[in-house]
């Protein structure tokens, strides 16, 4: 029945059909939806669906297609979807209307054709709405929808006010309704058809269309299915993917050795350009032979959960249908009813049961990319396929070639100098005349900035780098990780030849850029799209490489600004929205008001002024071959666009730096270093790369507005000496204050008068006149609650995804949200404050499945998860732990000073006293941006020995250790390192043994000291030993993997102190003495090893020997266990949860037991808690009258399991079983605490549950 349409849907392949259908909620039937599409042969190019019910929290998504809505927001049901299939070229009309209408314009091969979906609920309709939708699309036209409008003219047995609206409008614009008579809708209780669906056409298109209603086949709705056939074809794009390398199938060590056999070919005489192609392609070719593409992927089902049964179910009621309509009788259309609830349901619980099932596949050992792909698409996320149809001005791009050109005309024309204005352009002019001898080539190479790279910094920066997309040259940076050193020697050759000349391949400064749209921007406009280059990975190692020194140049000399955040390390956005919080609180305190301005810089990284820059880089002092590097890396830049497959034409880039390069952020830093130079003191200053900020305050306004107004005026000079414009139309201002009247001035750039607003989102926070932090409060909370609608689709009783799971994803969506700038928001009231311990409670809840009445306090412990208002101290103890380790000129350290009768800086005023509870201030605190005293690339490389990690077999380890240290000659000193730590006392020591010579040091150091420290400063002791002895060989050997490969890449962030006085005594010893690192096995029978941690243990026993400060990491340790200690004080006095506290007295652990199911781990973790489905807990919610056993006492999970008479036989069985494993004392705490055979008492409570029938209740 079925075959028939679906044939002649396949008459021709030139023709184009639209499938229309009033869904009546795509909720409930647009599961039927996707399994008839999934029937067609070749699906329909364009689905038209009325009445949605779709809010804009829901999403619905037809794979294949790009799916278009509007959606209703003031009322429930209506809305009209169009889902255009992936491949055709298409743009949104934006028509303005009141109407619920939908334009889309897309292209055929003549011309472009406008389909408009629409949807009347039964309102009069007006001509005039019509014909101010029309004066904005083109012809020809396509009106599909449900418009309630009765007219003999299309079938209808009479014909009202709405016919004939329609009517008239149909002879206004030469219309044609492909409707043939046949109803479209069929009213089941009333027996009656009617034809309010209609499809109609501009003549050239009637011409050639043909309309079908499917009237055999019901989708649930009342309305029928309906087909449009046009005969014109229309023009497609089929997408073709660049291709990508399978990394996970690839054969490295074949990799190895056919770049091994190539490396000899490569071509080093000629041409920095030829050299660097040779070497490409040399990786591209051993890539190729060793390294399989990635197939494409097969088109799923639509319908992937739909099994026999829901088939049968479909047809069943179809039948029924068909019988309804054929005899319309009551029993008829009640079987029909009854059937088309049956197919509902089987529906339904198919998809949730192939979702569950798909849940509970998630676990820790799910790949973390298949985790976030899953909640992307539960979040609506979905990559945008295509991009349509762009139009700027009058010029419309169609083709993928058409919208790579428009783009790369539109991004060419941003880095074009014109469009500064004359102004600007005049001032450039005089400041190149002035400093034009600065921009010459360079040939001062003193500085040590300018020496040649080392070995070690090319693997430095390969390892660091990140894998992101591969330029033209399509090397992806993962080859780079698996390069042997032969073929790493030749890459870093081409790189010091290209330090000498001060010329760049060409290669490197082509670029390729992707389109990125702007969130909320218009996707046919070019303008709203981001630009993000990339480029050769070759040059994106060489600029790690160059930037690291450039970074250590700058800010060993002090040469930026201190209010600048952005991308500098130790820093982060928390600086600039601290230091202007604490203003803010300390002018209410004084009874003043702020006054701060929120700069937005036009085009900040595509107007840089490229020789400005290079001024600027001159006055810093940067000379020699990185001047050089710089200035050819900047200039003759070329970029064409990609779409798809794609590319437009070549061009030449005036201004700016490369969105997405590596040395980008550095240099844009330089370029506005002094964008607050001119202004005086006075003022509250902070940027972060280009959001800037700038304050002051003062009681008396106008006269704080006057200053402001100067310092405006000094931006703008600057800006338009060096190139840039602030945008006077994204430029805010907010007075923060309490004063209700205040004077009627107003702030200007460029003579435009600046936007005064009450609430501006600066860096992620949102900051209000009053500082109630309301607003910011509400924001976090409605995006938490997106988040928690993701979580509730993993979870379910019956199945889901395991706790572990879900509180990563806790962790990662909801206290990230949470924690960020809650030091500085953790001055808001309780009131407002409790609405995030409400998100928390409901997040946890959903993690472990636990009952809507459990306590909150028992809830937390279950989890691990401090209270939000613990956590906001400890985050603000981490982060006043950072600011004492910082310089004093970080603008951030005025928090640690407390004002005297400052009643708004409450939080930090406690974080303070914590400080002083916790006897964090008596400590020292190590400087956690430590920079070394001499240039860190002059540093030799260290020799150190970790094979020995790489052998599987542990046993084989030490005799191959001790076969190593017998190798080794005698006049080869081998020393011994190790460190030792008491746990209870704190106490901290370390060893040092020479073994040829008997020498043993042992010293100790600062109680609190990690064991890491304690390894450090035993092979720093040593170094200080072999610095004073001058022996000619040395082997020092430690157990500690993590000093050795601290030691290897030279970072630390736990003790960057001892790292940098261990590289420094390394420096000084210098070629005097050939030093190897090796690792050993602890207490596997080496035997210096196991003297030399004699020796550290016994040196816990002496007196103090060595004072240490604190590390960063060894100060969170006593932050966490100080805070740990008064989450148990609370715990322990809490009233609430009582019942999990007999079971689990201590806070701070998780417990998770894997083997069991997520249904049994549900179920039991609602026994701990004490809340479940007995009638104890159903009485709270008022779902049960008395909350009674039968035995007429409150029914409780102690009373269940200890007391009840009715269970009495099967607890005999329970008690059996648990004797047999050791259990003596039956109690709530044996059944469901934590204990080594915690498996095997949960399998025997879960069994005494299924016998008594509460398995099912609980």
């Amino acid at each position: 029945m079925m075959v028939k349409w679906m044939r002649w849907i396949l008459i021709s392949i030139l023709m184009w059909y639209i499938l229309q259908w009033n869904a009546r909620s795509l909720i409930g039937n647009g599961q039927e939806l996707k399994r008839f599409i999934d029937e067609f042969k070749e699906a329909p190019e364009l689905i038209c669906i009325q009445e949605t019910w779709l809010k804009p929290s829901l999403d619905f998504v037809i794979p294949g297609y790009e799916c278009l809505r509007v959606d209703r927001s003031d009322r429930s049901g209506g809305g009209c979807a169009t889902f255009v299939k992936i491949g055709l070229q298409y743009r949104i009309i934006d028509i303005n209307s009141n109407l619920e209408c939908l334009a889309v314009e897309i292209w055929s091969n003549q011309n472009s054709i406008t389909v408009l979906n629409y949807y009347n609920p039964c309102q009069p309709l007006v001509l005039s709405d019509f014909d101010e939708i029309m004066e904005k699309i083109r012809c020809p036209v396509v009106w599909i929808g449900d418009f309630n409008a009765h007219n003999p003219l299309w079938g209808s047995d009479h014909r009202d006010k709405n016919g004939v609206i329609v009517e008239e409008f149909i002879d206004k614009y030469e219309l044609v309704v492909l409707n043939d008579g046949r109803p479209t809708r069929y009213h089941i209780v009333r027996n009656t058809s009617s034809h309010i669906d209609l499809s109609i056409a501009s003549s050239n298109l009637a011409r050639v269309g043909e309309w079908d209603v499917i009237e055999t086949y019901t989708l649930g709705s009342d309305h029928y299915p309906i087909l449009c056939r046009f005969g014109r074809d229309l023009r497609r794009e089929v997408e073709k993917k660049v291709p990508r390398y399978n990394f996970s199938q690839a054969k490295w060590d074949k990799f190895q050795e056919r770049v091994q056999s190539l490396v000899g070919e490569i071509d080093n005489e000629g041409s920095v350009d030829n050299w660097n192609t040779s070497i490409s392609l040399m990786i591209h070719e051993a890539a190729c032979s060793t390294i399989p593409l990635k197939q494409e992927p097969r088109t799923r089902m639509r319908v992937p959960w739909c099994n026999k049964g829901c088939d049968q179910a479909v047809r069943s009621r179809n039948r029924a249908y068909r019988k309804l309509r054929k005899f319309p009788m009551l029993v008829n259309a009640i079987e029909y009813k009854r059937l088309r609830a049956v197919a509902r349901r089987l529906i339904k619980d198919a998809k949730r049961n192939s979702w569950r099932k798909f849940c509970d596949t998630l676990g820790p050992e799910t790949p973390v990319r298949h985790l976030w792909s899953a909640i992307h698409r539960m979040s609506g996320v979905y990559k945008r396929r295509l991009i349509p149809v762009l139009q700027k001005g009058e010029t419309v791009a169609v083709s993928n070639k058409e919208k790579a050109d428009m783009y790369v005309d539109s991004f060419q024309a941003v880095h074009r100098s014109e469009r500064m204005g004359t102004e600007r352009c005049r001032k450039r002019s005089e400041l190149m005349i002035v400093n034009q001898w600065k921009l010459g080539r360079s040939l001062e190479n003193d500085n040590p900035i300018n020496l040649f790279f080392t070995i070690k910094e090319l693997k430095d920066a390969i390892v660091s780098g990140a894998n992101t997309a591969p330029g033209r040259d399509r090397l992806s940076h993962e080859f780079f990780k698996h390069l042997d050193d032969i073929a790493l020697d030749e890459i870093l050759a081409l790189f010091n030849t290209v330090w000498a000349e001060g010329y760049l391949p060409k290669e490197w400064k082509h670029a390729v850029v992707v389109p990125i749209l702007k969130p909320g921007k218009n996707p046919s406009d070019p303008s709203s799209y981001r630009p993000i280059a990339l480029t050769a990975v070759l040059c994106k190692v060489m600029e790690k490489m160059v930037t690291n020194r450039l970074v250590c140049f700058i800010e060993t000399r002090g040469l930026m600004a201190d209010v600048q955040n952005g991308f500098r390390k130790g820093r982060s956005t928390m600086e600039s929205v601290s230091v202007l919080d604490q203003d803010i609180k300390r002018a209410f305190s004084n009874k003043e008001v702020v006054v701060s301005v929120f700069l937005d810089i036009e085009k900040a990284y595509d107007s840089l002024w490229k020789e400005g820059l290079m001024i600027k880089n001159f006055d810093l002092g940067v000379r020699g071959r990185m001047f050089n590097w710089i200035k050819d890396f900047l200039m003759e830049r070329t970029i064409q666009v990609r779409v798809g497959s794609v590319c437009s034409k070549t061009v030449e880039i005036e201004n700016g730096t490369p969105q997405g390069s590596v040395i980008s952020p550095v240099l844009f830093n330089i370029m506005i270093n002094d964008i607050f130079g001119k202004i005086e003191r006075g003022f509250g200053l902070s940027l972060f790369a280009d959001d800037g900020a700038i304050w002051k305050r003062g009681r008396n306004v106008e006269f704080v507005v006057k200053q402001i107004q100067r310092a405006l005026v000094s931006i703008e000079e600057w800006g338009n000496t060096w190139g840039f414009k602030i945008s006077a139309s994204k430029t805010k201002y907010v007075v923060f204050g309490f004063k209700r009247k205040l004077p009627n001035v107003g702030l200007y750039m460029y003579g435009s008068l600046l936007e005064k607003v009450k609430v501006f989102k600066f860096l992620g926070v949102w900051f209000e006149e009053r500082m109630t932090w309301a607003v910011h409060v509400d924001k976090i909370r409605l995006k938490c609650e997106k988040v928690l609608n993701v979580m509730r689709s993993l979870v379910g009783c019956e199945l889901g995804a395991e706790r572990e799971t879900m509180l990563l994803i806790y962790r990662a969506l909801i206290r990230s949200a949470l924690d960020y700038g809650s030091f500085v928001y953790g001055s808001a009231s309780k009131t407002v404050l409790a609405k995030l311990d409400v998100v928390q409670a409901r997040a946890l809840r959903l993690c472990c499945g636990a009952f809507r009445t459990s306590p909150v306090p028992a809830l937390l412990v279950e989890n691990g998860e401090m209270p939000l208002w613990l956590r906001r101290i400890k985050l603000g103890l981490q982060y006043w732990v950072k600011l004492k380790g910082c310089s004093h000129i970080f603008p951030a350290r005025c928090l640690l000073q407390e004002i005297a009768g400052n009643k708004y800086d409450i939080f930090f005023v406690i974080i303070n006293q914590w400080a002083r509870k916790l006897g964090l201030e008596q400590e020292g605190n190590v400087e956690h941006i430590r920079w070394l005293p001499m240039p860190y690339w002059v540093i030799p490389e260290l020799n150190i020995e970790l094979a020995f990690l790489q052998e599987k077999d542990k046993r084989k380890v030490t005799p191959r250790v001790v076969e190593y240290l017998s190798s080794i000659s005698e006049n080869n000193l081998i020393i011994f390192t190790d460190g030792s730590r008491d746990p209870v006392s704190g106490r901290a020591g370390l060893g040092v043994y020479v073994e040829q010579i008997g020498l043993k040091i042992g010293r100790r150091i600062s109680n609190g000291s990690s064991v890491f420290t304690t390894e450090l400063m035993a092979i720093l002791w040593a170094l200080w030993w072999i610095e004073e002895a001058r022996p000619k060989e040395v082997t020092i050997c430690s157990d500690s993997v993590a000093a050795l490969e601290t030691l290897r890449t030279g970072q630390s962030i736990a003790r960057p102190d001892i790292v940098n006085d261990i590289l420094s005594v390394v420096f000084r010893i210098g070629v005097a003495c050939k030093i190897t690192f090796c690792w050993v096995p602890g207490h596997a029978g080496v035997r210096g090893n196991e003297q030399v941690d004699h020796i550290a243990k016994e040196s816990l026993s002496r007196e103090m020997d060595v004072h240490l400060s604190m590390g960063r990491v060894e100060l969170r340790e006593t932050i966490k266990d100080g805070l740990t200690k008064e989450w148990q004080r609370g715990w322990q006095r809490e009233a609430r949860g009582r019942h999990f506290f007999s079971i689990q007295p201590k806070v701070g652990k998780i417990w998770l037991c894997n083997s069991l199911s997520c249904k049994d781990s549900v179920k039991l973790c609602r026994l701990r808690l004490g809340h479940c489905g007995l009638n104890n807990s159903l009485y709270i919610i008022g779902k049960h009258v008395s909350g009674l056993c039968e035995c007429g006492i409150l029914e409780t999970v102690r009373h269940v399991f200890l007391e009840c008479r009715t269970y009495r036989e099967e607890r005999k069985v329970l008690f059996t079983r648990l004797t047999g494993l050791g259990v003596e004392a039956f109690s709530v705490t044996s059944l469901f605490g934590h204990s080594e055979k915690y498996k095997l008492i949960s399998d025997a409570v879960l069994q005494f549950l299924h016998e008594t029938g509460l398995y099912v209740r609980i």
